[in-house]
């Protein structure tokens, strides 16, 4: 979630999750360019991942006590950005939601789209951590099966209709953007993880392998581009290239950036929040499509001062609204 609260703070988990925040945006504009799309797939599993990692605690109740409390967290997060990005796009870009049909309230239920695509991450996260809950509490063997998964994710996001970028047909983007496909195996990676660190960093020259998988990554762009093999942002290299840089966050646990480090901490779930509130706006204002890092890095800091404001408002409810309702509630 949006803390990282280990015995021994990790802060270059902060700055990952500041710099995927980024490659989350570029994915959107999206950025085609060889060296983004060989990087920016590990965005949304190394969030994934530092979630997972964070659940991991030794202690099964606490796990439990985690699961549900991130799950009703994440609900009310859906809930919240669903409303927000329905006023929005009724009253701002004059949207027409299809109200009387079945498959929208469907796809809005249980995928987290109809309002913007990139809320399904929302919707998939509160699913797969109720899942998540009763794994660990009925089958805690299930979860090293969990990251084989991620093979659906990659087929659905490489085998398409044609030869196309990121094959976009209604199926394959709605089926991989779930719990079960994209979610879970990440989160269960991120738990296996935190569990099996120690003997990972003793197995792998984590600053070498990194290196060459980043190298090859590279490689995988352009062999797919020289024999017209759909581009993706989930390329083979993708799940090593999660895994590695995890590794090399908790192998490097006290690196940090001062700028990136507190951008991670307080801003990047809203950023990935956000951010498609400002492509859209700044697509309509300018009646232009694009897709450069330039473009990407402007919505990545208009961000910003919308984040402080949901956070100082956020913190405003919670303190004089929501607490005082439970201690009346609860007194």
């Amino acid at each position: 979630m949006s803390g990282i609260e280990n015995r021994k703070r990790i802060e270059s988990l902060y700055v990952l999750k500041a710099i995927c925040a980024f490659f989350v945006v570029s994915i959107h504009v999206p950025v085609t360019s060889p060296l983004m799309m060989s990087i920016a797939g590990v965005g949304t599993p190394c969030f994934l991942c530092i979630t997972g990692y964070l659940l991991f605690s030794e202690n099964t109740d606490r796990e439990l006590k985690k699961c549900k409390a991130w799950a009703i967290k994440t609900f009310w997060l859906a809930v919240v950005f669903n409303l927000l990005y329905g006023v929005i796009n009724f009253y701002g870009f004059g949207a027409v939601f299809p109200l009387h049909s079945k498959r929208f309230y469907i796809y809005l239920l249980f995928f987290g789209t109809g309002m913007h695509h990139a809320l399904w991450y929302l919707t998939a996260l509160c699913e797969a951590l109720m899942i998540l809950y009763c794994i660990i509490r009925y089958a805690p063997r299930l979860i090293y099966g969990l990251p084989l998964l991620y093979v659906f994710a990659f087929v659905l996001r490489n085998i398409g209709d044609g030869y196309y970028f990121e094959s976009l047909s209604l199926y394959s983007a709605t089926i991989r953007n779930t719990c079960i496909v994209t979610t879970l195996p990440f989160l269960a990676t991120g738990y296996l993880l935190h569990k099996y660190q120690q003997y990972m960093l003793r197995a792998i020259n984590v600053n070498l392998t990194l290196s060459v998988f980043l190298v090859l990554a590279l490689v995988e762009v352009y062999v797919r581009k020289v024999y017209n093999i759909p581009q993706s942002f989930f390329l083979v290299c993708t799940y090593p290239l999660v895994v590695l840089l995890m590794l090399f966050c908790v192998q490097h646990s006290s690196f940090t950036v001062p700028v990136l480090g507190n951008i991670g901490k307080n801003h990047s779930p809203n950023i990935y929040y956000f951010h498609g509130l400002f492509i859209s706006i700044l697509e309509m204002a300018t009646a232009k499509d694009w897709s450069s890092i330039s473009f990407a890095f402007v919505v990545y800091m208009l961000c910003l001062p919308c984040s402080f404001m949901y956070n100082f408002l956020s913190s405003f409810w919670k303190k004089y609204v929501w607490e005082p309702v439970l201690n009346r509630v609860y007194s």
